[in-house]
């Protein structure tokens, strides 16, 4: 039976929990183990719904935010050359667009500390106008893609 022993966190932006913590630890060294000098490491994440927030969702809401810091985390540890964000990074079922605007803030704040480029790529639930409806929200579109491209290169 193998130990826990907790791993040092000095090299990780955010802090979580120990489990998780080995867990990106040991993902960082089979990535380690796997790339040559001339591998081209992308890391890739997709369907984190931010601005998810109605009901009992909060839970939802925090795990996403923790899957964005846990991204951060693994790539201090490994040598990759971009991230690929491959859409639905928010919810077009938010209530609310303070949710909606809070998600997107936090994702390009938290990814900024990466120091990589990052390809965001629109999913449909991102702005909502690919016909998505949710009960309670008469919102048609949550934000353009004009205002989400605006938002992110400002």
């Amino acid at each position: 039976m193998k130990l826990h022993v907790p791993v040092n966190q000095e090299n990780f932006i955010f802090k979580t929990s120990d489990n998780v913590a080995n867990e990106i630890v040991r993902f960082s060294e089979k990535v380690k183990k796997k790339t040559k000098s001339s591998t081209l490491v992308i890391p890739f994440i997709t369907d984190l719904h931010l601005g998810l927030m109605p009901k009992n969702l909060k839970n939802l809401k925090k795990a996403s935010y923790e899957h964005v810091e846990n991204l951060v985390n693994v790539c201090r540890l490994i040598d990759h050359d971009l991230i690929i964000q491959n859409g639905d990074l928010n919810d077009g079922s938010s209530l609310e667009l303070s949710d909606f605007w809070e998600g997107n803030e936090m994702y390009k704040r938290k990814m900024a500390s990466i120091k990589k480029p990052v390809v965001n790529l629109r999913g449909n639930h991102d702005d909502n106008s690919l016909g998505d409806k949710y009960e309670n929200n008469d919102l048609k579109k949550v934000a353009t893609y004009s205002e989400l491209k605006n938002f992110f290169f400002r």
